[in-house]
């Protein structure tokens, strides 16, 4: 049976923290890579997976790996978060196949619901990760719109 997993590419630890102390009850491993090849890696062994990537420390190795897993692993859901992202960020992570991007990082519970979402047998159905992360999935048009 293979594992299902979080990875979460941040420079803090503020994310993995926050989404532990929110998925206590539930055993899904939560990895921390800090290289593009070692998420790969981690990504190759196969299970469903969910990649949650914060924007700031080097943006473009942090684009690149959005860029890397949406092609190389289309069934691995992918979270972007950042720090007041500009539209055009934005719009560039959601280009790059981003499943969510949320221009700043949510509450602890709504991103561990997100990330449940993606981990789960709702998976399957295309709608539950937008009506999980609605905020999130509405901000490329609405949220993008009113930051101009």
């Amino acid at each position: 049976m293979r594992l299902r997993q979080v990875l979460v590419y941040e420079n803090d630890r503020r994310i993995a923290d926050l989404l532990r102390r929110e998925n206590s009850e539930r055993s899904w491993p939560i990895r921390e890579p800090r290289r593009l090849e070692t998420c790969l890696g981690l990504l190759r062994k196969g299970g469903r997976s969910v990649l949650v990537v914060r924007l700031g420390r080097d943006l473009m190795q942090e684009l690149r790996l959005l860029e890397c897993v949406t092609w190389l692993f289309p069934e691995t859901g992918t979270v972007v978060i950042g720090d007041a992202m500009s539209p055009a960020l934005v719009d560039l992570a959601w280009d790059l196949g981003a499943s969510l991007v949320f221009p700043l990082l949510p509450p602890g519970r709504h991103l561990s619901g997100v990330v449940a979402t993606f981990l789960t047998d709702a998976h399957e159905n295309p709608a539950a990760p937008a009506e999980a992360g609605d905020e999130a999935a509405g901000s490329k048009s609405a949220g993008a719109i009113d930051d101009l």
